[in-house]
């Protein structure tokens, strides 16, 4: 079995909390800057999911960049276990030429789902057009093996740049006499001058039969434009999901510089739901997140957040991690960075 956000009795964690644990990876119970596992690849943008009756406590999935011919980068979904959060034992290529994975555990059951881009243009390295891509594992056991039971690719929406995903809610459903999966999955997409976010909502997810798949994807207008007041004037990226007995979250990434650079610009929001929807509708409440890490870095993107049990058996963790760009970062502190907090 599995646990993760989506599924499973949420923490109680105020939003003060939140925002001190989002702020202050410098104050963490414990952190690992320049995340690597134990072959040397690099985990950026990992996204951890909490396991019972495996070797391992924890499972992360993470893409890691490779050069290929010509100078280019090629992207690998790679999968790892961990007993203690920090050290990661590397297990395996899970999707090759692909990116920004995300796990979640389908609502009252032992399956999960991962997400992520797929990228599928001519050449050796990583390049658009790009979809979102999806596997089903019926197990905690299948994830660590690598056993896929199902895959699924979701058509494009508007362009033909769709990716980085983020589960809002799953659950499993019923094709006829088989079982399937359904939920509301955020995204991006390319606008034509910079990434803007949407949201979809798939029905029959792995529907053998194929073609009865129902996919309705909007955008979030209103969402993207409440940032975008903000002075997110370029790309509004990467989300993630936490759901506390005190309220619904998404930790959110967003550029304050330019869609094609501004590395040193990338910056974290914490929204806060006031409506009732699964997918953001803009109506919630938003805050800035200023990151402070021991050597002062400033650039921060692709956050996750979850929350799983303590490696030490003390009760809760709560799990962050951000990716770290080296045109602001400091101190040898560039990379994904993973800390924890002790609820």
């Amino acid at each position: 079995m599995s646990r993760a956000d989506l599924s499973g009795d949420p923490a109680n964690i105020s939003e003060a909390q939140l925002k001190t644990y989002l702020q202050y990876p410098r104050l963490a119970t414990a952190a690992r800057y320049g995340l690597r596992d134990d072959v040397g690849n690099t985990m950026d943008a990992p996204s951890i999911l909490q396991l019972s009756g495996q070797p391992y406590r924890y499972a992360a999935v993470y893409h890691t960049a490779y050069a290929v011919a010509g100078g280019a980068l090629r992207f690998k979904v790679n999968v790892a276990g961990s007993n203690d959060l920090l050290r990661w034992r590397y297990l395996g290529l899970l999707v090759d030429n692909a990116s920004m994975p995300r796990l979640a555990a389908v609502r009252g059951t032992a399956w999960i789902v991962l997400a992520h881009e797929q990228w599928a243009g001519r050449g050796p390295g990583s390049s658009g057009p790009s979809r979102l891509g999806y596997k089903l594992f019926y197990s905690g056991a299948d994830l660590v093996n690598r056993v896929v039971r199902a895959n699924w690719v979701q058509p494009n929406f508007l362009t033909s740049l769709n990716g980085t995903p983020s589960f809002y809610d799953l659950r499993q459903d019923y094709c006829g006499v088989y079982r399937c999966v359904s939920g509301t999955i955020g995204f991006h997409y390319w606008s034509g001058r910079k990434d803007l976010n949407a949201a979809t909502t798939n029905q029959m997810m792995f529907d053998p039969r194929g073609a009865a798949t129902s996919v309705s994807a909007a955008v979030t207008d209103r969402y993207n434009l409440r940032f975008t007041t903000l002075g997110v004037t370029g790309n509004l990226g990467q989300r993630d999901f936490l759901a506390t007995s005190t309220g619904r979250y998404l930790v959110q990434e967003g550029n304050v510089g330019t869609a094609a650079g501004s590395w040193d610009k990338w910056r974290i929001y914490l929204y806060r739901y006031t409506e009732t929807a699964l997918a953001p509708d803009g109506s919630g409440t938003i805050t800035p997140i200023r990151p402070e890490t021991p050597g002062g870095s400033v650039s921060f993107g692709n956050p996750s957040i979850s929350v799983v049990d303590d490696p030490a058996g003390r009760g809760k963790v709560v799990v962050i991690s951000y990716f770290l760009f080296s045109e602001g970062a400091k101190n040898g502190e560039a990379g994904s960075l993973l800390y924890y907090y002790r609820l």
